[in-house]
């Protein structure tokens, strides 16, 4: 117990336990059943973090994530896992063309830096003041936190398979595009071809 008690003193122990668990270990997990599932995660380390900050302990999780951070190890934290979670989002994006690039890169830094920070700190707060009853753990905030998460992860999915159709769409349609074009060409040459033949027998008359 005294060891217990020692390590739950220790200052910042919330952002060490979050980058152990949640940065580290988790993505290597992930990492070994498949590479792309990685991408879709990377964007909710925001909504996890910032859910940790609001329901957690205060002294455990206090500087894990803020949306003003106010001091060194805050700052540090917040940062870093704002900048994973946009490779995340780059990481989903980089093979679109612009168009969707432009459409789906918009949709999920909204989703990443709104939905998962700004709405849910004022969802759990609205929450909180109808809350009558106290619990020690803050239970029905982090049930409505994790609902929020798996909300967002089936928006962030919904998300994947309408851009991979449009990806298939515009496939479809550069092919048919080509073989248009490839037509068209024949049909000139051809022209072209039987222009010439049609000169050169008037010529021979």
């Amino acid at each position: 117990m005294d060891v217990l008690n020692l390590c739950l003193k220790t200052p910042n122990l919330g952002i060490i336990l979050y980058f152990l668990i949640f940065v580290i270990i988790i993505p290597i997990i992930l990492y070994s059943n498949s590479t792309d599932i990685i991408k879709y995660y990377l964007p909710m380390l925001v909504v996890i973090a910032h859910l940790l900050s609001k329901v957690g302990d205060s002294y455990i999780f206090g500087n894990l994530y803020n949306l003003k951070p106010d001091n060194t190890a805050s700052k540090v934290s917040t940062h870093i896992i704002n900048i994973v979670a946009l490779i995340g989002v780059l990481w989903q994006i980089k093979n679109y063309n612009v168009k969707n690039m432009i459409l789906f890169g918009i949709s999920l830094l909204i989703i990443v830096f709104v939905l998962s920070r700004n709405v849910l700190d004022y969802m759990l707060d609205y929450i909180d003041t109808k809350i009558t009853k106290q619990y020690k753990y803050n239970w029905p905030l982090l049930i409505v936190g994790l609902v929020y998460i798996i909300i967002l992860l089936v928006l962030q999915y919904g998300m994947v398979i309408i851009s991979s159709k449009l990806i298939i769409d515009d496939n479809t349609s550069y092919s048919m595009l080509d073989n248009s074009n490839n037509k068209t060409t024949k049909f000139l040459k051809k022209m072209s071809l039987n222009n010439i033949n049609s000169l050169n027998n008037r010529l021979r008359k």
